[in-house]
């Protein structure tokens, strides 16, 4: 015979996944605070915006070292080639974001162009 357990002695196995979860969920947290916490205070960063600006130049000099001689070929790093991040962003708006109205012109077009070739 198996003892009986008390309600006290009995474990739910979904209130311990629960706590379980939340522990660990607060430590991630926690350590991530931690670490950019301690990135913020050993960079020497006054402010957000100091920090901000400076990681945006840091991020814009790796990126600028990581473009390769195999691109070169292509027209959209030719065309952006020297242009400030708000002018790539501007040509990447214009060439590959569309707005809503020539989104569904071009719809239109298709769809009339299927059934001129239906018939």
């Amino acid at each position: 015979k198996q003892p009986k357990l008390s309600p006290q002695q009995f474990v739910d196995g979904r209130v311990l996944a629960v706590r379980a979860l939340s522990l660990a969920t607060m430590m991630s947290v926690g350590g991530l605070v931690t670490l950019g916490a301690a990135t913020f205070y050993f960079c020497g960063f006054q402010s957000f915006d100091d920090a901000f600006t400076a990681f945006r130049r840091w991020g814009t000099n790796v990126r600028q070292k990581c473009n390769m001689p195999i691109f070169d070929e292509h027209p959209d790093f030719q065309a952006t080639r020297g242009m400030s991040e708000g002018e790539e962003w501007e040509y990447i708006q214009k060439t590959y974001i569309q707005d809503d109205d020539e989104e569904e012109e071009q719809i239109k077009i298709q769809k009339g162009e299927k059934e001129e070739n239906d018939s």
